[in-house]
């Protein structure tokens, strides 16, 4: 595949992202390349940015929205054209323990991640990060949330609140 994305790139120690142009890799067996139609913004990703004791680069963004382009051989859960949820939250955890994250930028250094990163015209993405949408049922902009905003307020209810049948 030969395609070239823009990410943002936080470098260690400033508070200000960068935009680079880096080669987007053929997706590994189990990854997906998704052209990003759009980010979210969690306050724990503004949290980060405020830390200036960072020492690696960083690409961010744990949820998003897009399309799969092209997927790796062992890919079960989407296929390319299918519209797809980003998030940080893997499937099936146990699955596959290291997944490896991270995007080489162009003067050799390697920009982390944590896991998955949406700030980008496209990411690689290992399936167990990724949702199938119904396809043009989702707005982007609200699709982008459902991966991390959406699921941590399901999250407080189900776990936190608990709420009971009122039969």
């Amino acid at each position: 595949m030969s395609l070239t994305a823009t990410v943002a790139v936080l470098p260690p120690g400033v508070e200000t992202l960068e935009f680079e142009s880096v080669r987007v890799p053929d997706p590994g067996p189990f990854e997906v390349v998704v052209e990003m139609r759009a980010a979210g913004v969690c306050h724990s990703q503004l949290d980060v940015i405020d830390r200036r004791d960072r020492t690696n680069p960083l690409v961010m963004g744990h949820e998003g929205f897009g399309v799969a382009i092209a997927v790796g051989d062992q890919v079960r859960s989407v296929a390319p054209g299918d519209e797809v949820f980003l998030t940080w939250l893997p499937r099936t955890p146990d699955a596959r323990k290291a997944i490896p994250g991270g995007v080489d930028l162009s003067d050799g250094r390697r920009a982390t991640t944590h896991n998955v990163y949406a700030w980008g015209t496209h990411c690689v993405v290992d399936e167990q990060y990724l949702v199938r949408a119904l396809a043009g049922e989702i707005p982007p902009a609200l699709g982008a949330i459902v991966g991390c905003a959406v699921m941590t307020g399901a999250g407080a209810v189900l776990n936190v609140a608990r709420p009971t049948s009122a039969d």
